[in-house]
């Protein structure tokens, strides 16, 4: 099975789990991928779609891995709680970063690990983490189908970041990789356009962010 490149790259993150939780499955294709190739023994799927699960179930089934996945309706963690799922790994993909906060903030030393993709709100997301006892100990950036999306792996713990690692991430700035120098430089286009056009009010709050993105971008030094 073939995944899209933001699934793919979370599934190369992931080292064997015994019991791993889709929250939010979806069409179920990540969950179904895990145990095909032996990343995962349970997966629990869940999803507040009923209809979504149901696809997800027939993908398991006819994947021959549907003993492998269980499929649970309910919204965050209620589900899992509800049947006292023990989790080693939660994945929260595809969701926005508020979405994510009011999963993270039901969870009191129920799940230790997790893998988050939020689709919008990253900056605000990464700042609450150390509110909920996670740090984070690996965040990138994947370009998809000309779409950006942050992948960020936490554990338990507790850390201090910069402003800079709060808005940009961690692994982007120690290790740029080719898919975030390209989201600066799409970044600076579409601020020089909305420079052109914002009233002077706006332009000031939009050049100081054309500026320190620049900067940011030539500090990163060029493409190879």
């Amino acid at each position: 099975m073939k995944l899209p490149k933001r699934l793919q790259s979370i599934a190369d993150i992931i080292k064997y789990q015994e019991t791993v939780a889709d929250i939010g499955s979806d069409h179920g294709k990540l969950s179904v991928y895990l145990i095909k190739n032996g990343l995962a023994k349970t997966v629990y799927a869940t999803d507040i779609s009923a209809p979504s699960l149901y696809k997800t179930r027939i993908l398991a089934d006819e994947s021959g891995v549907g003993n492998n996945i269980v499929t649970l309706v309910g919204d965050g963690l209620h589900p899992l709680k509800d049947h006292s799922c023990k989790i080693d790994l939660g994945i929260i993909a595809g969701m926005g970063g508020y979405e994510i906060i009011k999963i993270l903030q039901t969870d009191t030393d129920f799940i230790q690990h997790y893998i988050l993709s939020p689709q919008r709100n990253t900056s605000v997301l990464r700042k609450k983490l150390n509110d909920f006892g996670f740090k984070i100990i690996r965040d990138f950036i994947v370009l998809d189908k000309a779409k950006f999306y942050d992948i960020i792996e936490v554990v338990k713990g507790y850390q201090n970041l910069s402003q800079e690692q709060i808005e940009w991430g961690i692994d982007n700035l120690k290790n740029p990789t080719k898919d975030f120098l390209i989201y600066l430089d799409k970044k600076i286009k579409i601020l020089e356009q909305a420079l052109k056009l914002a009233s002077e009010e706006q332009g000031g709050i939009i050049k100081a962010n054309l500026e320190k993105t620049m900067k940011l971008r030539e500090e990163l030094g060029k493409e190879d």
